[in-house]
C-alpha cells in the first residue's frame, strides 16, 4: 500500500463516510450456484453518497504484470491527500483473461479499500433458500471470517488458467493453491475438488 505523506484529513473522512456506508447489496445472479453477488455497479452505490457527503473520490487504474491484470485503486481527499493499493489477479494473458480480471479487480479493490461488506438482498441466502441447492454452506470448510466472500463461477474462470499452469509447472499443488485462496475467500468441496482436478485436465 503506498498513501501521501499525511492521510489525517483522510482518514476523519474516510472514518465518516464509513458509518454512512451501507452495504454493498447482491442484486446479481450467479447462474452456476443460483447464488447472488454484489456487483461493482452495487458497490459504487453502495460508497457514493457517503464519499460525496466528506470530500472523498476514488479512481481506478488498469495494470498488468507477468502474473497477470488488475487494478491500482486509489481513495481520495479534498485535501490532497490519498491512500493506493494494486490488486493483480492472476490470469490468461489474452484479452478476454485481461478483461475479466480487470473487472473482477475493480470491484473487489474497491470494497476491499472502502471497507464495504456485501449483504444478502434476501436475508436468507445462507440459509433456507440454498438447502436445495446444488451447494450449500454446510458443504464448505469452515471458515474464520464469515465476512469472506464465497468462491464462485466467475472466479474460477478467471483464475483456472493461472491455477492449472502452477499446478502442472510443479509450483504448487492443488490442495496448495486451495489452502491459499481460503485466505482471502470461502471455498465449498466442488469448487476445491474442481482445482485439484486441473491437475488431470488438458490445458
Amino acid at each position: 500500500m503506498k498513501q501521501s505523506e499525511s492521510i489525517v484529513e483522510l482518514a476523519k473522512a474516510l472514518a465518516k463516510a464509513q458509518g454512512e456506508m451501507g452495504g454493498a447489496v447482491k442484486g446479481s445472479d450467479n447462474p452456476f450456484f443460483k447464488t447472488k453477488y454484489a456487483d461493482l455497479a452495487s458497490v459504487i452505490e453502495a460508497i457514493k453518497p457517503a464519499f460525496t457527503a466528506n470530500s472523498l473520490s476514488y479512481v481506478q487504474f488498469p495494470i498488468s504484470n507477468e502474473r497477470g491484470a488488475g487494478v491500482s485503486t486509489r481513495i481520495m481527499h479534498s485535501s490532497g491527500e490519498w491512500l493506493e493499493a494494486e490488486f493483480i489477479i492472476p490470469c490468461k494473458q489474452d484479452a478476454h483473461g485481461i478483461g475479466s480480471a480487470i473487472t473482477y479487480a475493480r470491484r473487489y479493490g474497491l470494497q476491499s479499500a472502502t471497507g464495504v461488506p456485501a449483504e444478502d438482498d434476501d436475508g436468507n441466502h445462507a440459509t433456507s433458500e440454498n438447502t436445495s441447492q446444488s451447494y450449500s454452506p454446510q458443504q464448505a470448510v469452515t471458515q474464520n471470517n464469515d465476512d469472506l466472500e464465497w468462491f464462485n463461477e466467475e472466479d474460477f474462470e478467471s483464475m483456472r488458467d493461472a491455477m492449472q499452469a502452477k499446478i502442472k509447472s510443479g509450483e504448487r499443488t492443488g490442495p496448495e493453491i486451495v489452502k491459499n485462496l481460503r485466505t482471502s475467500f470461502k471455498v465449498n468441496k466442488k469448487f476445491a475438488a474442481d482445482i485439484e482436478g486441473l491437475a488431470d485436465a488438458t490445458i
